[in-house]
């Protein structure tokens, strides 16, 4: 006789909460509302002692749920009806929360197929019959299967395995013809191996370290806190079958459901609000960072309205490069020499918009090198070659031809929305929203725009740009590029960028796109895990989305700061290694965390123009020399302490 066996709780039965007894703060407001306690605040902590003092007697078995409540009752002074009708709402809550793990489906159906039937078996306090109709309910339970529960059988797994023993009695069948899935270290693993069943660890649905973080560690976490958390997990646990067998998938997956997911939407909520605080009538999410962005608010704005329009804008650094004479990128020569890591002669034409295919070749630059990385000096000279008197004006032209062709653009897609428009993008420098604003200014009367960022330049913000992170939990963004390269890398759609602007039909403009450069194909399933947070925090209701805004945006900003400070190996080797660009017309790409030797990694430290764009110190430390890089990032620390310490005794002064 062969017998498979299942555990449930945190095997094939997840909380929509984080913990167990997180729970009970949902019940103790219920049991307020019934008029049968007072004080909500106060049961969660009466119900867990309520639960330590009946275990307390029966120190080798286990309790019921008619035992804890019995000692509620004493506490509370209930009558047994009102103590019954705890017991039932204690239940009834229970029920709503229980989410099923889609994936183990599956694998209960192939169990029944090889050995007939399933065995469930749970150490807990509820009946075996409220625990029968979960699993029936969630597609586990077929007629013919076996349930035991401990707090009827009055023995458990854990501690001594005695409901193992009395199984086996029961059943009549040998432990080395058993197999037992299960999530619990002693009770569903090292318990049953030592009695000779093969014992196969299901842990899935065990909390990760950042749900852990999500949560806090508090005895009992705040009720958005702990469904916050939930919602990770529950979106982790949704990654499709076929991809979680795959490392890499499976850390886009988890890093979308855990970190960005959560941090995401959290922007999304906020800045939802404060459009609708400020009166804006539509909001424009800038291509491409603010792709996920929309996604997002689309989800929200389905099942709570407010009163704003969502549009996706398609906009780029480059398209928009000579709209606003303001701006450093209107200057032809910053252009033609940009001071970034990466600067062909390719580049420059295209900067400037100009065919290079009808530009001649300097003398000493031929065109068989214009895609290679040109020195500063060689972009200086490049840049005083086409500011020659001969080929200015056709530059002049190219930046004037762009420019006309982005304000109308503009002006077609913003121009009929109402008086007060908001900009959503990653942000840093708000040049995007300075150069929209000079296009529509140029068409007469133009819609106050506000600028919604994840994070600014403390030196660009005013009334009209406001950053997420400025407002609650600000980043070092002006020593840490790393931080905003991250971000945009999570946050870019897959589609290419915007080169230009064309005709199209019906005297309309449509975008260029270069989907040559497109996002590698993986990031579209990270993108579905931010989702599935996404879906999952939406459908938990008024107790996560009505969370205090600034405590929401610490814990997930933090859950942000914790993995690019300090990420796993698994998470350095995928999110390290995307391609990314840091110039103008995306051409060439690098990674944050190249293969680098010794030599290159003391090479960087010393030369800033010899690191790689966003240099990811944290990742770059679990791919080797980590010593040194700690050693370079305390030192980097001191630099800067000693740096602001100074900077404000100046100012001081």
């Amino acid at each position: 006789m062969r017998l498979i066996s299942f555990d449930v709780f945190d095997t094939l039965l997840i909380r929509r909460r984080a913990a167990p007894h997180d729970v009970f703060a949902s019940s103790g407001m219920r049991l307020r509302e019934a008029g049968i306690i007072a004080d909500r605040a106060a049961f969660a902590h009466r119900r867990i002692e309520a639960e330590r003092r009946a275990r307390s007697q029966v120190p080798h078995g286990e309790v019921t749920l008619s035992a804890i409540y019995r000692e509620l009752a004493a506490v509370y002074q209930w009558s047994d009806a009102a103590a019954q009708e705890a017991k039932t709402i204690e239940i009834n809550v229970e029920t709503a929360e229980l989410q099923p793990v889609g994936w183990m489906l599956p694998e209960v159906r192939a169990a029944r197929k090889r050995a007939g039937r399933v065995l469930f078996i749970s150490d807990m306090y509820l009946p075996a019959g409220v625990i029968q109709d979960w699993l029936r309910r969630a597609g586990f339970w077929e007629t013919g299967d076996l349930l035991y529960v401990s707090s009827e059988a009055g023995l458990t797994k854990g501690g001594t395995g005695a409901l193992f023993g009395r199984i086996r009695k029961d059943l009549g069948v040998e432990f080395q013809n058993w197999t037992h899935h299960g999530d619990h270290a002693q009770a569903d693993i090292l318990l049953p191996r030592r009695l000779g069943i093969d014992a196969q660890p299901r842990t899935a649905a065990q909390l990760t370290a950042r749900e852990r973080s999500l949560r806090g560690t508090n005895r009992l976490a705040p009720g958005w806190r702990s469904l916050l958390a939930g919602a990770a997990r529950l979106a982790r646990l949704d990654q499709p079958v076929e991809t979680s067998g795959d490392p890499v998938l499976r850390s886009f997956w988890e890093t979308g459901a855990d970190v960005a997911g959560p941090l995401f939407h959290a922007f999304v909520e906020w800045v939802l609000a404060e459009a609708e605080r400020r009166n804006i009538g539509d909001l424009f999410f800038l291509s491409r960072d603010a792709w996920i962005f929309l996604r997002i608010a689309a989800e929200i704005q389905s099942t709570r309205p407010r009163p704003v329009r969502l549009h996706y804008l398609h906009v780029s650094r480059l398209a928009l490069a000579g709209v606003d004479p303001l701006d450093p990128l209107s200057d032809w020569r910053m252009l033609a020499a940009p001071p970034v890591a990466f600067h062909s002669a390719a580049h420059a034409f295209a900067n400037l918009g100009v065919d290079e295919t009808n530009m001649m070749a300097p003398s000493w630059l031929p065109r068989s090198e214009w895609k290679r990385n040109l020195a500063p000096a060689e972009r200086a000279t490049l840049a005083d070659w086409l500011g020659d008197s001969t080929r200015r004006p056709t530059i002049e032209r190219a930046l004037a031809g762009r420019a006309l062709r982005a304000r109308n653009y503009l002006r077609q897609e913003i121009g009929k929305a109402g008086p007060r428009c908001g900009l959503v993008d990653t942000g840093w420098r708000g040049t995007s929203q300075r150069a929209i604003a000079a296009a529509l200014a140029d068409g007469g009367a133009t819609p106050v725009l506000t600028g919604f960022y994840l994070g600014l330049n403390s030196r660009v913000l005013d009334e009209n740009k406001v950053g997420y992170f400025n407002s609650f939990c600000p980043l070092p963004l002006r020593r840490v590029v790393t931080h905003c390269v991250l971000l945009e890398i999570m946050t870019k759609a897959d589609h290419g960028q915007v080169l230009d602007y064309a005709p199209a039909a019906d005297n309309r403009s449509a975008p260029v796109l270069d989907d040559a450069m497109a996002t590698p194909e993986r990031s579209p399933l990270f993108h579905e895990g931010i989702m599935a947070f996404a879906r999952r925090a939406i459908s938990l209701g008024p107790e996560l989305n009505s969370a205090p805004m600034a405590e929401v945006a610490a814990v997930v900003i933090g859950g942000f700061r914790a993995f690019v400070d300090a990420p796993s190996r698994s998470e350095a080797e995928v999110f390290g290694k995307l391609p990314h660009s840091d110039q103008l017309r995306e051409q060439h790409r690098a990674a944050l965390c190249p293969t680098l030797t010794t030599g290159q990694v003391l090479i960087a430290m010393i030369d800033w123009r010899r690191r790689p764009p966003g240099w990811w110190l944290a990742g770059q430390a679990r791919f080797g020399h980590a010593p040194l890089i700690r050693l370079y990032i305390c030192a980097r620390k001191v630099k800067w302490l000693l740096f602001s310490m100074f900077g404000r005794l100046g100012e001081s002064a």
